[in-house]
């Protein structure tokens, strides 16, 4: 499936919005209707945010507007914007902001490595924070292996339950992922990815997450848990909660 990328750029900054008797949304509001004309005109998965994730496209943005003209300064207005990029949870969709003036001594020494992980839509931002750690006894499974799902286990009614918490289950909620493909892959990060760079890189991920979740149900096994429960903070094209099942 080939899936346009939706880049939103929002004009506002420190210089244009906030003025000397305080912070003015004017500018900022009239980049959250630009981007609202661009969910509609130029966003290839409108369907599937609508009715898959259930998010109305005009209520979403009314409801953004309105917390924009409630922002008392440029940090709240900045996460009115980053919230779109949440409840969207599609990394297809992502915010460029402007870059602050910097010197020219400074702009010519600073060489950083191009992230093209990032520049694809990969933000560990779309994976949602879990719930896990605050269950009453609950005890994390080897947190530093490297796998990308926390798990642990717990005690419920006396029985051995074991969770796994799934933040989201697209690869373009773990950078990681997609950095260790690249690797793999030898893509050459100096170069645009195209659709078929990305297909590669979105490939190899998926199988990685489907070993690192089998892992996973595996150590929980051998941790004597009875049953599972999966708790997920926002699935794409699933809603959000806490599935039991019995075994591991």
């Amino acid at each position: 499936m080939k899936v346009r990328a939706l880049l939103l750029a929002v004009a506002a900054s420190a210089s244009t919005a906030s003025l000397a008797q305080g912070f003015d949304p004017a500018p900022w509001l009239a980049d959250l209707e630009q981007a609202r004309q661009a969910f509609y005109s130029r966003y290839a998965n409108l369907e599937w945010l609508e009715q898959e994730r259930e998010v109305k496209v005009d209520a979403l943005f009314d409801d953004l507007a309105q917390r924009l003209r409630m922002a008392p300064d440029e940090q709240a207005a900045r996460a009115v914007f980053e919230r779109l990029e949440r409840r969207v949870g599609d990394g297809h969709v992502r915010i460029e902001w402007p870059m602050p003036a910097r010197p020219a001594a400074a702009a010519a020494a600073a060489s950083p490595q191009p992230d093209l992980c990032a520049s694809i839509g990969y933000d560990a931002r779309q994976n949602g924070p879990g719930t896990a750690d605050r269950l009453a006894g609950y005890q994390p499974l080897q947190p530093a292996d490297g796998n990308a799902f926390a798990a642990g286990t717990f005690a419920s009614a006396g029985v051995p339950v074991g969770a796994v918490r799934i933040g989201v289950f697209q690869p373009q909620g773990y950078p990681e992922l997609c950095r260790s493909a690249v690797q793999a892959l030898a893509i050459p990060v100096g170069k645009p990815c195209d659709d078929e760079c990305q297909n590669r890189i979105v490939t190899w991920a998926y199988r990685r997450m489907g070993e690192m979740l089998e892992q996973r149900l595996r150590q929980l096994k051998a941790a004597g848990t009875k049953s599972c429960s999966s708790i997920s903070a926002g699935m794409a094209g699933a809603p959000s909660g806490r599935k039991r099942q019995p075994g591991c």
